[in-house]
Order: structure tokens, then sequence, then C-alpha cells
């Protein structure tokens, strides 16, 4: 018969009993019982050690944990944030270094834990989140100007160490570079008037697709910046690749490497002379 919980130090004594009257089989004896022979000399082994107490059941809370925290250590801690009531675990736990050692330190974890526990301190106000937008998928194009893909080449300096952002613009379905143009800093004002440029020379597309960097894409619900804004406000449609998906913009990358081997590896002495190779 199995266990029971009401009477259990009885059926362990009625099993030493069984077992030193030896008139069955240890393994028979517990394939009755439902337990293995190891609880059954191991309760045992108890009676001959401490006798009826010896049945009893016992804490399996374990006798060590390893990386507890001493109380020492938990002292020092609540007498710093009371004498300290603004500062986190991260300033706590340096100025109980500096003045205890690292010996047996809990780690900032522990520390903010510990300062929760007694109601110390307070965790972080998560940040609502905003309304998901669902994003089509990227589309193929089927004619010119029906897809434009931008993005900016990595940065890099001409031959007299001025830095450049290339900004390249491309149509997807006829594969033509329309421009790049060489920026000194990736910010909305001067990429807008690049495309203005490009605008005024090709006339609008149907769609752009970018990435969801700056200053193309937002961290914001909708993922617009004031660029992409601009763009729907022209009555063109903003398509964004999936994040951490580069491949959906493949063309584009593939264009950024033939623009590294034949012009970026041998820069001109200055940024004129790059744009015009660029433009070339």
């Amino acid at each position: 018969m199995p266990w029971k919980a009401t009477s259990g130090q009885e059926q362990r004594f009625h099993l030493i009993l069984e077992m030193r009257a030896g008139e069955r089989s240890v393994s028979e004896l517990c394939q009755r019982l439902k337990i293995s022979r190891k609880t059954a000399y191991k309760w045992r082994g108890r009676f001959r050690r401490e006798r009826l107490a010896g049945l009893h059941d016992r804490s399996r809370r374990p006798r060590r944990v390893a990386g507890k925290t001493s109380r020492l250590w938990l002292v020092r801690l609540r007498r710093w944030r009371l004498r300290h009531p603004s500062w986190g675990a991260r300033k706590l736990r340096p100025g109980l270094r500096r003045d205890f050692g690292r010996a047996g330190l809990p780690a900032v974890a522990t520390i903010s834990r510990w300062l929760k526990r007694w109601g110390l301190a307070k965790g972080r106000r998560r940040r609502l989140k905003g309304p998901v937008v669902l994003r089509r998928r990227v589309r193929a194009a089927r004619h010119c100007n029906d897809v434009w893909t931008v993005d900016f080449k990595g940065w890099y300096r001409t031959a007299d160490g001025t830095r450049v952002d290339p900004l390249t613009v491309r149509d997807l379905y006829s594969r033509y570079g329309l421009r790049v143009g060489l920026l000194r800093r990736q910010t909305v004002k001067a990429t807008r008037r690049e495309l203005e440029k490009v605008f005024r020379k090709y006339g609008l597309p149907r769609r752009i697709r970018s990435d969801n960097g700056g200053p193309f894409g937002g961290v914001g619900p909708t993922g617009l910046t004031r660029l992409s804004a601009w763009w729907i406000k022209l009555g063109i449609e903003v398509e964004f690749i999936t994040p951490g998906r580069p491949c959906e913009n493949g063309a584009h990358e593939q264009f950024h490497r033939v623009y590294k081997a034949e012009v970026v590896r041998r820069p001109t002495l200055r940024m004129a002379g790059q744009q015009r190779r660029s433009t070339r």
C-alpha cells in the first residue's frame, strides 16, 4: 500500500519491524509500499540512530545556501540606505565596497531586491506602450518610379580628413542609382535637401523603402519621423523593412558594396572632388 500522509510514522515503524523479521525481502516490501530500496534503508538507519524520533518528517530546507547574503551585510546595507534615502542599488554598492571591502559584497540585483523587500525602494514604472501599427510586407517593384530605396552608406573620410555620410537613392525596378549625395551629418534637414534635388529631376515615386534607423524611421508607435511624414504629405507611401532583416533591401546593400569598392577605397583630397566621383 502507498504512503499515507496521516500515518507516515506508523507505516515506517511497521516497515522496520518487517525488515527485522526477515519474512519478506526488502524488494517485496518496497514494491508493496511503492517506495525505493534507498528510502527503506534510510528509515532503518534513522531508527537505529534515533529510535522513534528518527521516523518523523524533517524539513527539506537546505542546511546551507550558496551565495546567501550574510546578516552583517544586510545590517550595513540598511544603515547606508537610511543614511542616504535617495541612493539606489547602483550607487549604494560602490560606497559599501569602499568602506567594507569586496568580500561577501552583494550584487546590485541583490541590493535592489532587499530594498524592495524592506519597502525602502520602488521598482521602475513600466513605460506604457502605444498602439501597435501593423506594417505591410515589402512588395516587388513593377515599373520605374514604383519603388525607390533610400539608405545611408557607412561614413568615411576624404583624404583631407573630412567626414562624409553618403545618402544613396536608387530605383528598385531599373536598379539605376538616382543620387549619391555626400552629407556632413545625417540630419533631417540635410537629407530632405538632397531628396528635393532628386524629386525635381526624376519626379515623385509611388513608394520609398528604407530601414528603421534615423532619419527615416523613429521609435514612436507609428515609426515615422519628420522626414518620412514629409514623404506621406507629398503622397508617397512609406515602406519600412522588417527590423533586423537587411535582406529585404538586398539590392541596395549590393549597390553599397559596389560604391565602396569603386569610390570609397580611393577617396579624393576634398569633399567636392569626392562628390563629383560619386555622381558619375
